[in-house]
């Protein structure tokens, strides 16, 4: 809490490798998270990670895991109780498709974390770095989007998406500009080299 606005930065910087995330102000989070994260194909500090901070104490959490992970079965919701401050984590252990299209409910506003402890990006690149971001609210999720690339990355960028289904209507998709379904739970991929739209039908 401050008497005036700042800006806060988390910061992880280790032998090798470093990595930033820029949390949301307390007002800008919600209750209903999608999680979009990467694959993991490092084989060194394998795994991929969620989770979530409460803002308020009796907050009840309900994951819906994407994949059956520390006990917890894919597609099988299953709850936490945490307090103010509390963080609730879940981690896998391996090479593979990660903790992406993991749904987060809560009846409290709450913060949502998620990445790779370490990961190659793309698969096969060189080096591995720790990759993490604050996930954004599903209702912050819109149909247009202006992405621009990094300066100086001349092999291009990445740009991941999920759809947002309205209510819990499993068969509902989006289409992104390229033409290719978007579907809910699923991260789509594409690599962009230039200032772009990304739209949704």
């Amino acid at each position: 809490t401050a008497s005036a606005p700042l800006t806060v930065m988390g910061h992880v910087d280790l032998i090798g490798e470093t990595d930033a995330v820029l949390p949301l102000e307390k007002t800008r989070l919600g209750t209903r998270y999608r999680i979009l994260n990467f694959t993991q194909t490092s084989t060194i500090f394998l795994g991929s990670f969620l989770y979530a901070v409460a803002t308020e104490n009796g907050t009840t959490l309900w994951v819906t895991p994407s994949i059956t992970v520390a006990g917890h079965f894919a597609g099988l919701p299953f709850s936490v109780t945490l307090n103010r401050g509390q963080v609730y984590m879940l981690a896998t252990s391996g090479v593979g498709p990660g903790l992406s299209g993991t749904l987060l409910d809560s009846d409290q506003p709450i913060a949502v974390y998620a990445g790779n402890l370490r990961n190659n990006i793309p698969s096969g690149a060189n080096f591995a770095d720790h990759v993490e971001e604050q996930q954004y609210p599903l209702d912050c999720g819109g149909t247009e989007f202006l992405t621009a690339p990094l300066a100086l990355q001349s092999a291009g960028q990445f740009i991941r998406m999920d759809a947002i289904p309205p209510a819990f209507d499993g068969l509902w998709q989006k289409k992104s500009s390229a033409g290719q379904a978007v579907r809910r739970g699923y991260v789509h991929r594409v690599a962009v080299s230039a200032l772009v739209k990304q739209s949704a039908v």
